[in-house]
């Protein structure tokens, strides 16, 4: 059971399930095979692994108010400019996130702000979005959202990241 002190993260889809393979579930293997190795790979500067899970270019933003390392990186060179720019200006969030022992997936919705929401609807590429939350017990919360792209031989890559992190709201 996970304690305040361990993370979650919480997935959801928000479009319906690609239908492509039979008995499929695309949150699940998104998560698994993609977006949990991705953000382990952010978080170790991993450039082997990185370059492996993300289509170029790759399209980040953020809510944060300076919009530090935004935009559209082109190069595996850029791709790990943008990794080492995050992994500085969300230290605290990407010192925490672990190799996904203490993550869980979740269906369904919560609730995001209108900014982040204009952010996602920006980036024009096609593929699945997946929306996931990290909560990590001691006032900080953030909401992601990855694009995940499908190219050749169904092999599926992260080809955006949309990024807010907001002191945690305790009721």
């Amino acid at each position: 059971m996970a304690t305040r002190r361990r993370f979650l993260l919480l997935a959801c889809c928000l479009i319906p399930a690609r239908g492509s393979r039979a008995n499929e579930d695309p949150i699940r293997d998104d998560f698994e095979d993609v977006i949990k190795p991705w953000l382990v790979a952010v978080r170790k500067g991993d450039a082997a692994t990185l370059g492996s899970l993300t289509t170029l270019p790759f399209t980040y933003a953020t809510t944060a108010k300076d919009g530090t390392c935004t935009g559209a990186m082109p190069t595996a060179g850029d791709l790990m400019s943008w990794a080492a720019c995050l992994r500085k200006t969300q230290e605290q969030l990407f010192s925490k996130i672990d190799t996904g022992a203490d993550v869980a997936i979740k269906t369904g919705g919560w609730g995001e702000s209108k900014q982040f929401k204009a952010l996602a609807k920006k980036i024009s590429a096609t593929g699945l979005w997946v929306q996931a939350y990290l909560q990590n017990g001691r006032g900080l919360s953030a909401s992601f959202r990855f694009l995940i792209s499908e190219g050749p031989k169904d092999v599926r890559k992260v080809k955006a990241f949309v990024l807010a992190v907001e002191p945690e709201k305790h009721k």
